[in-house]
């Protein structure tokens, strides 16, 4: 079971990885649009019986054998980028609907923080805070994405820190 530090640097680092996340998700689509393409232009030949005249290993294959080798191939990498990129795009979900819970200012804080990468000293500048106020700002939000996150098993630990 985590403690309530190991829920917030995983956040910390869902937070961090955010973007990039994003970025792997269009490149997965684009992939899996490729993918979709080249198995539209693939498709299995006539068979031409005796024409094909091999030595072993994948040369054995006939040129029909070949593309539908292919194709299997094509499938299963298809198959694989759709999982990955539906999983991906669930946390990404949950990360997005726990922003969005967030009060406008620390929506704006943590974009800042965590994806624009500005320092507490860059951040308590942009936000007319002091920084230790920044801090504590971005401390607050985290704990609270945290809490979004994952839920009870976060929040006796959280609201015992807190003293609540």
């Amino acid at each position: 079971m985590y403690r309530h530090n190991d829920y917030v640097k995983l956040t910390k680092d869902y937070l961090r990885s955010y973007p990039y996340y994003k970025q792997a998700v269009k490149n997965m689509t684009d992939d899996i649009e490729e993918i979709k393409v080249r198995l539209a232009d693939e498709s299995p030949k006539t068979p031409s019986y005796g024409l094909d005249t091999g030595g072993g290993g994948y040369s054995e294959l006939n040129a029909t054998e070949r593309a539908a080798d292919n194709r299997l191939h094509l499938e299963r990498r298809c198959e694989q980028l759709q999982d990955n990129r539906r999983q991906l795009q669930i946390q990404i979900d949950k990360v997005d609907a726990a922003i969005g819970k967030l009060s406008v200012e620390d929506q704006e804080i943590v974009r800042l923080f965590y994806f624009e990468h500005l320092t507490h000293r860059d951040l308590a500048q942009r936000a007319f805070l002091s920084e230790r106020s920044s801090k504590r700002h971005i401390q607050k939000a985290t704990d609270s994405i945290a809490l979004m996150l994952f839920g009870l098993d976060t929040q006796r630990d959280i609201f015992f820190l807190r003293g609540f």
